[in-house]
């Protein structure tokens, strides 16, 4: 679920970008149904929108789990940006088929100026959680109340099957804007990761 760049400082977005944001991810011979959520800003009417967006995600994911060649017990959810925080209620709530949950320079944490409810905040989500295997690429160069909040995860991650990709001079959206060998390295591992675990039950057979 790609986020997107809010001008606004103080929200992130659940805005999907352009396709270019997400190429590099896609380039191997991999089978995959993508499920793009748009909405607005978080801001204003934060509340509204984010609940909108957590609707969208669990209607475009009963469709997809239901299309000719679709495996609907193995599937990865995939979050970038200011979408971590939809991923809250997968960690707490992880269905049976949710093989495994990256995230990607994720917004994980919310803030009172958000107008956001506590349900969508994945520190304290993920303390309660019986969530799958989840991948973690943290960035060096985010901004500090993203760092604090991707801290905090960690912290309280720590009975959870948590793996992480650090970027330390990785800034926010890092795939998309630094042309670097840390950066693409960073994004072949992530992919390495989710191809890993959604083909290991049919490897082994």
């Amino acid at each position: 679920m790609p986020g997107g760049h809010s001008t606004d400082s103080s929200a992130p977005s659940t805005e999907v970008c352009e396709w270019n944001r997400s190429r590099s991810y896609s380039q191997r011979p991999t089978y995959y149904a993508n499920v793009e959520i748009r909405s607005t800003s978080i801001g204003h009417h934060g509340d509204r929108e984010i609940n909108a967006a957590a609707d969208e995600i669990a209607v475009g994911l009963d469709q997809v789990r239901q299309l000719p060649g679709v495996d609907p017990n193995r599937v990865a959810l995939w979050f970038f940006s200011g979408s971590g925080l939809l991923a809250a209620d997968w960690l707490k709530h992880s269905p049976a088929w949710l093989t495994c949950l990256a995230l990607t320079y994720p917004v994980l944490q919310t803030l009172p100026e958000w107008g956001v409810e506590p349900r969508f905040d994945s520190t304290l989500a993920v303390s309660d959680s019986g969530a799958p295997p989840i991948l973690l690429t943290r960035v060096g160069r985010d901004r500090p109340e993203f760092i604090s909040g991707v801290n905090a995860f960690v912290a309280a991650a720590h009975a959870a099957n948590l793996e992480i990709i650090d970027v330390p001079d990785g800034q926010h959206g890092f795939d998309m804007l630094d042309h670097t060998d840390e950066s693409r390295d960073a994004v072949t591992r992530a992919m390495a990761w989710v191809v890993a675990r959604l083909t290991a039950d049919s490897a082994a057979t």
